[in-house]
């Protein structure tokens, strides 16, 4: 059962449309990316197969979308936003990772772009979580073991640390987007 708060109309709302057979969600928290909350869900309790399943704000509505297949059995697999987009991290028992990117067609339709794998410099990390995405100047910046951030150039494939000065013993990280709305007139 999902019930949501409207701040809009200050009034809770029952959803009807809560995915049948889906048998378990992971994570207490949907990852925000292009308007919606997504979770990872296993769809199939017989095979265990992966989806993503997300909630559309603004719709108010569940969609079930597909998640990219996997090589073998693995240690973990998780959903992250990185600004607006949905990320999967795959780890598998020989410790390497396969880093994952969905795309929106102009048609709606989803996919995935695999954007590291197991042969990548990020292998010999112990835990990376993605933070930010840049194609203006093609990379990536994770944060590695919650203490440390680097940047992987996608180009060249390689790693460079990042330096914060100052105190770098706690430091948290937020990324703001800003939202537009229409203005009336």
């Amino acid at each position: 059962m999902v019930i949501v708060y409207s701040l809009k109309t200050n009034s809770w709302k029952h959803i009807l449309n809560v995915p049948a057979h889906t048998t378990r969600f992971f994570g207490d928290w949907g990852m925000s990316a292009s308007g919606a909350l997504h979770w990872l869900a296993i769809d199939n309790p017989i095979n265990g197969s992966h989806i993503i399943v997300g909630f559309d704000l603004g719709l108010e509505q569940f969609k079930k979308l597909p998640a990219p297949a996997l090589e073998g059995p693995i240690n973990t697999r998780c959903v992250v936003s990185v600004g607006s987009s949905l990320w999967i991290l795959d780890e598998y028992p020989d410790s390497h990772r396969d880093m994952w990117v969905m795309l929106n067609s102009s048609g709606g339709e989803i996919s995935w772009s695999k954007i590291l794998s197991k042969r990548s410099a990020l292998t010999y990390l112990r835990s990376v979580r993605p933070v930010y995405i840049s194609m203006s100047d093609p990379g990536i910046l994770f944060e590695v073991d919650s203490s440390q951030l680097v940047w992987y150039d996608l180009e060249r494939k390689m790693l460079k640390n990042v330096r914060i000065r100052g105190p770098t013993d706690k430091f948290d990280h937020i990324v703001h987007s800003e939202s537009h709305t229409a203005q009336q007139g």
